[in-house]
């Protein structure tokens, strides 16, 4: 088998050859042949291709070619060679000749995930059709020129979820590095990104990329779009992305982020004798610098959460681990609470290095004769802690009953107190779930909230963004007309809000805010 080999357990194949050396008359002669069959990643319906090498020794040149045979995927691979040869009538003393030329030349159409396998991390997928013809010139270095394309490219990283498709690309090799004319994507969730740049043989160069309303993320925990430039610099073998973002519309699911719920332990027991497999190659290190905005647009749920937000911050490290520092300020939101739906008057999100370590702190209040009740969110992002307060200080149970029926428990219907008694001990239990992310997401509505009126009647709100800056929301109950309201955002921090309410009729409402509360290292908006 091929994979331990090469030391890349996760590939398989059959490696099998025959050659012969000797030496007629003080000349070295030989030849043979070599076929690596069935080469593919050790994956199920993997891609395969068979490799068939065949080389001759005649007048102390060695000349070989390299092809493709019969492959599955149809890829069609020539790469010929000639090696000047010296040597001193033995088989210990053969070398290639000092200063020889050594011409090299590769041509290619076709699939290139076979080949693709062989020198890539496990973890990472890449498919499509190449079409390559290249060579060094006559041999005197091992600098090739020639042109490069690709078309319907794939790409996947199993460890950060990016998925793009429709890759296309046009190069050209130079003999001081690859100049990428151009180069494109689309991202599984739709969106385009697109790019250009050198990148050299030295090791060094960059790619700069423009990124529009792209959707490039498989993970179940976060999704979105991005729009905005990055550029991807390599120096000394580190590779560096820059950029200034912003963030289009984007969702995350606190019950399934990295660190939320049970931790699952992967253990692999080996039988008697058999060793353990050698470890997948290292990653070049990679570094992010990214300045990430968004106005609105980001929808947070999960956990009896279900907000909206704007974001100002800095990400850098590495993708896998990122340190994120700046603010998310609420735009809008409710919480969840024994089918209580519960708006936010405030909000923020700090971050202080890693996303699952942000801290969270959102407050509602509710005015019920002249005492004011309040109910906080505050704690970690993954694991939010409800609290519960009043001005005069009360009891837990009465302010409870307030926040939730808006009098004291006293006057309670005996429903209420059964729906009372069910608040606390789901306050206790810290299991605010919400029951209607999966009906909104089959929707598509960006707000869908079902709940209670005082009077214990149902209500349904809904809202919809028309366009980037406006907001439509409508609330109705089993009763009455329903209530309209319009939100429009003409400036940054700007908003006007226009509400028809079925029992206090039109109302025009203009809001200016501004943030003067930064941490040490937060971005700042221009």
């Amino acid at each position: 088998e091929i994979g331990p080999l090469l030391d890349r357990p996760s590939l398989v194949g059959t490696l099998d050859g025959a050659f012969t050396l000797g030496f007629e008359g003080g000349t070295l002669t030989g030849g043979g042949a070599a076929s690596l069959i069935n080469l593919a990643r050790g994956l199920v319906e993997a891609d395969d291709t068979n490799l068939i090498l065949d080389a001759r020794i005649d007048a102390d040149t060695l000349v070989a070619n390299l092809r493709t045979d019969e492959a599955d995927q149809g890829l069609d691979l020539l790469a010929n060679l000639s090696v000047p040869l010296s040597h001193q009538n033995t088989l210990g003393s053969v070398r290639i000749a000092p200063g020889a030329a050594i011409p090299v030349s590769i041509k290619g159409r076709g699939g290139i995930a076979p080949i693709w396998a062989l020198i890539a991390p496990t973890n990472l997928r890449f498919a499509g059709d190449v079409d390559l013809d290249i060579s060094n010139g006559d041999g005197s270095t091992w600098r090739f020129e020639g042109p490069v394309m690709l078309e319907n490219g794939v790409f996947e990283d199993g460890f950060t979820g990016i998925h793009l498709e429709q890759i296309s690309a046009d190069a050209q090799l130079r003999p001081d590095g690859i100049d990428v004319n151009q180069v494109s994507a689309r991202g599984a969730g739709g969106g385009q990104v697109t790019g250009r740049g050198l990148y050299g043989f030295d090791g060094n160069g960059s790619v700069t990329m423009t990124l529009n309303r792209l959707n490039a993320l498989r993970r179940s925990d976060v999704s979105g779009s991005i729009s905005g430039t990055a550029e991807i610099e390599r120096r000394n073998r580190r590779t560096q992305i820059n950029g200034d973002l912003e963030i289009d519309q984007a969702r995350v699911n606190l019950e399934r982020l990295p660190g939320a719920g049970y931790t699952t332990l992967e253990v692999d027991f080996l039988e008697n004798g058999e060793r353990d497999e050698a470890t997948t190659p290292t990653r070049e290190a990679i570094e992010l610098r990214l300045d990430v905005s968004a106005d609105r647009r980001i929808f947070v749920s999960g956990s009896g959460i279900d907000t909206e937000w704007g974001l100002d911050a800095r990400v850098t490290g590495p993708p896998g681990r990122p340190n994120v520092i700046g603010r998310a300020t609420l735009i809008r939101g409710e919480a969840d609470l024994l089918s209580r739906r519960f708006r936010f008057s405030e909000g923020a999100v700090r971050f202080v290095g890693e996303p699952i370590d942000s801290q969270i702190s959102i407050r509602a209040d509710r005015v019920s004769d002249d005492i004011t009740s309040s109910i906080s969110l505050t704690g970690t992002i993954t694991a939010p802690e409800i609290t519960l307060s009043s001005d005069p200080a009360l009891p837990d149970d009465e302010i409870l009953s307030r926040v939730l029926f808006g009098r004291s428990p006293s006057e309670l219907s005996p429903l209420q107190a059964a729906q009372l008694a069910g608040a606390a001990a789901q306050l206790a239990g810290g299991d605010a779930f919400n029951l209607v992310g999966q009906l909104q997401e089959a929707t598509g509505l960006d707000r869908l909230d079902i709940g209670l009126d005082e009077a214990g009647g149902a209500t349904l709100a809904t809202g919809k963004y028309l366009a980037d800056d406006i907001y439509l929301e409508i609330e109705s109950g089993v009763t009455g007309a329903p209530g309209v309201t319009l939100e429009w955002t003409p400036l940054e921090n700007v908003a006007v809000d226009a509400e028809l309410d079925p029992e206090l009729g039109p109302k025009l409402a203009i809001q200016w805010k501004r943030d003067f509360d930064r941490l040490p290292g937060e971005p700042k908006n221009d």
